[in-house]
Order: C-alpha cells, then sequence, then structure tokens
C-alpha cells in the first residue's frame, strides 16, 4: 500500500499577510480596530529598460471598501472619510481599491480634527440600524422574477422548522461546500431578540411571527466556519449584484483566513440583505478594541430593560413547576408562623397583572402601523410600482392569516390524489440530522 504525501497545514499554502491596517481616533489619538491584510496590491509594470535591479517587495492591504463600511458602523453611521494624518488634511481618495497597510484616521466628514472626540459605537446593541442598506449591499438583482414568489414560498415556515428547512434547501456549507457536519447559522444572532425586536427587523422576515428564527435569518455552514463566524473572524460582504465573498477581518484566525478568505459563497436567495448587514456589523464591532466600551454610544436602556425582561421570563421558563409553588414554613420563639411564600402580602407593592394578548386585528393594524413608518415611500399604491427587496407587505399578516383559516378548513388542497402532502411543510427534511440539532441548538 502506497502511502499519500502527509497533508499541509493550512496558511502556508497560497494566502499571504501582509501586515495591518490600523484605524485611529484622531480625537484621542487611539487605535480604535486593527484588520489583517491578506489582499496583494498589483503595482503597474515597468517597462523592461526600468526593471530595478532587486524586485521590489510585495505589498497588500484591505479593500477599502470594507474598511469604509465598518468605519461607516463604528462611528453611527455617520459620514466619514480616512486621512493618512491626524488633522485630516490629506484623506485618503475612494477610488482605490485597496487600502495598503499603515495607520489611518477616522474623521467624521462635518467636523473633522483632533477637536472632535466623537463617540464609538463597540457594542452591537448601542449600534442604531440605517433606514436601507447602503446602495452596494444590493446582491440580489431587484428585477428576479423570483422575489415576488419567495413570500409564498418561505412565509409558512415556523420558527421550530427553520433549521431544517435551511439545511435541507442549502444542501451543503454555502462557503466550503462540505455537505456533511452542515449547521444552521443564524445571520442575526439569536441571544439579539431584544435588538431584533427594538428596531422592527421582523419587518425583513418571510413569516414575521418567526421572528430572529426565520428562514431569512439563517443560512448553512460547516461546524467548524460557524464557529468562526460567531467569534468575529470573517463577514459576508457583496462583491456585486449578484455576488457574495467571505471576508477575513479577525486578527486570531490566520488558518481560517486561508481557507475562507475572498471565497465566493452560493448566498441562498431567500436571505435578507439587511439581516447580512447587520451582521457585518456585529462581526465588525466584536473586532472594536474594548477599551471604548468606556468612551462609546450608550445601549439603549428600553433595550436593557427588554433583555432583562427575556432572562426572567427565560428563568421562569426553565424553572421546574414545583419549585415555583414550594414554601418554606418555619417558625420563630414565639411560634408565629413566618411562611416565605409569593402569596403573602410583605408590604411590598405588587406587580400589575399583564396586558390581555393582542387579538388578530389589534396585531394586523400594529404590524401595518410599523410597516408604513418603516417605508414610508412605499405607502401609496402605483400601477408600476417599482421593484424593491422588501419581503413584507402591509397586509402580510393578515393575508396569512386568512390563508391558514383557508387551509383549515380546505385540507384538500394541499392534498393529492392518494392523501399525500403536495407542499414541503419541513417534516421529513433532514431527518437524519435531528439528534445534531438538539447538540447545535439549532
Amino acid at each position: 500500500m502506497q502511502p499519500r504525501d502527509k497533508l499541509r497545514g493550512l496558511g502556508l499554502a497560497e494566502l499571504r499577510t501582509y501586515g495591518k491596517v490600523t484605524i485611529v481616533h484622531p480625537g484621542y489619538d487611539r487605535a480604535v480596530i486593527t484588520f489583517p491584510a491578506y489582499d496583494p496590491i498589483h503595482p503597474p509594470p515597468n517597462p523592461p529598460c526600468l526593471q530595478p535591479p532587486h524586485p521590489p517587495q510585495p505589498e497588500g492591504g484591505v479593500a477599502l471598501r470594507v474598511v469604509l463600511d465598518a468605519c461607516h458602523v463604528i462611528t453611527g453611521n455617520q459620514q466619514t472619510f480616512l486621512a493618512s494624518d491626524i488633522t485630516g488634511d490629506n484623506p485618503i481618495p475612494t477610488d482605490v481599491p485597496i487600502l495598503s497597510t499603515g495607520t489611518y484616521y477616522l474623521h467624521l466628514s462635518d467636523k473633522p480634527g483632533t477637536a472632535n472626540k466623537y463617540p464609538v459605537v463597540a457594542d452591537f446593541r448601542a449600534w442604531t440600524p440605517p433606514k436601507s442598506v447602503p446602495v452596494h449591499w444590493n446582491p440580489i438583482p431587484q428585477d428576479s422574477p423570483r422575489r415576488l414568489d419567495l413570500g409564498d414560498k418561505y412565509a409558512s415556515y415556523s420558527a421550530s422548522a427553520m433549521s431544517n428547512v435551511v439545511k435541507a434547501k442549502d444542501g451543503r456549507c454555502i462557503i466550503t461546500e462540505f455537505p456533511r457536519c452542515i449547521q444552521n447559522a443564524h445571520i442575526l444572532p439569536q441571544d439579539q431578540i431584544a435588538w431584533f425586536k427594538l428596531y422592527d427587523m421582523d419587518l425583513y422576515c418571510h413569516n414575521p411571527r418567526a421572528l430572529i428564527n426565520d428562514t431569512a435569518n439563517g443560512l448553512t455552514l460547516r461546524s467548524d466556519v460557524r464557529e468562526c463566524l460567531e467569534r468575529g473572524g470573517f463577514v459576508f460582504f457583496p462583491l456585486d449584484p449578484s455576488t457574495y465573498l467571505a471576508y477575513s477581518i479577525g486578527l486570531n484566525d490566520r488558518h481560517y483566513a486561508e481557507l475562507l478568505h475572498r471565497r465566493p459563497v452560493a448566498m441562498p436567495e431567500r436571505v435578507s440583505e439587511f439581516f447580512l448587514y447587520a451582521r457585518f456589523a456585529y462581526n465588525v464591532l466584536l473586532n472594536v478594541r474594548p477599551v471604548w466600551e468606556e468612551h462609546g454610544v450608550r445601549v439603549p436602556a428600553a433595550l436593557l430593560e427588554a433583555e432583562k425582561a427575556n432572562a426572567r421570563a427565560k428563568k421562569h421558563h426553565d424553572t421546574p413547576a414545583s419549585d415555583t409553588t414550594t414554601t418554606t414554613e418555619t417558625s420563630n420563639e414565639e411560634g408565629v408562623d413566618t411562611t416565605d411564600s409569593e402569596a403573602q402580602d410583605d408590604g411590598c407593592p405588587q406587580q400589575p397583572p399583564p396586558p390581555p394578548p393582542e387579538t388578530s386585528e389589534e396585531e394586523e393594524e400594529r404590524w401595518k402601523a410599523r410597516w408604513k413608518a418603516q417605508f414610508p415611500d412605499l405607502n401609496e399604491e402605483s400601477v408600476n410600482p417599482p421593484d424593491t427587496k422588501i419581503f413584507s407587505h402591509p397586509d402580510t399578516l393578515r393575508i396569512q392569516r386568512l390563508a391558514d383559516v383557508y387551509m383549515a378548513k380546505n385540507p384538500q388542497i394541499s392534498m393529492s390524489s392518494d392523501g399525500s402532502r403536495l407542499h414541503d411543510d419541513g417534516s421529513t427534511i433532514y431527518a437524519e440530522d435531528r439528534e445534531s440539532d438538539v447538540v447545535d441548538g439549532d
């Protein structure tokens, strides 16, 4: 038996590290974020008569568009520019594709210089998303004939079906194309549900009731690649209107940069580009130096309260019923009963009862009002409306409710003549992966 060559370690095969690009706050003269430089800069060739005796050292850097978008997030969506000097007198041209290695100062366009000690966003929860993503974050052609079909195709999938549906539709890791050891990766992490609700992200879902577990927020990655995404090792970035690339931004993921950096991604059409942009912001902010939390934009109080409420609800849900009703009876020396019970009046003000749940009509009206506030330019009816990239509609919830009622009354329309289902409800998707879903939680 003839052995094959031993596998080489990743990191030495193709990708070269050229150094780093460091972004500095001019008001504090302190580094905010540092990017690893993996992109080569190809200088124009010299005529043969001017060839140097020794070839120059290769140069590299980071894609300027990636850095500018990251700076836009870090400053809370403000207009910015980069300069090679702390005063902002030497701005970097925006038509340079690769920002070469070195140190650059991040200035606000309306007030450059050292006097502006603008706050830095160092926590994703403190980042307010823009009303729309930058124009170059449009990977799906706006005239795609399938766009109108996406809502019908994915609106029926519940939150619990998300993992199986996503893995079945993608089939394999969308970057490495591995068909095994794959997991459903949330684009916006599940623990950001309070942020998701605060900024009405359900408006970008196929099924608004699925919230952060909607199929528009899920994609399939190999398990280790998913872990790299979770720790901020790379982002998804649009190359052109039809292509995304995986782009490495983590300083401590050199080996995964060899595997993933600038690799084309088979991005599913169902995925919302708004969620991808939010994940870009999330991973960029994971790489901001922790020291900036003290000078950073504060997390909204409403979001902090929502997180506390979610934690209380989770604790209550995870507590066995017997634990919530147990009382501890003790007696003092005088024989007085000091039963510790929630029902006992301890003099503290009682919490008001929770408000009654919304009716379907109330929920639909609230949805419609939020939708129109989020998309004011799309409120008027038009004979020839412009192409948009929105999966929802002011009447999404009402139409979905009516469709559910009709389907319940007429189950035969979703069955073939032999009684089998015609529509994929996710019940038979990837049955062999159900045990692994329990392990990875998705």
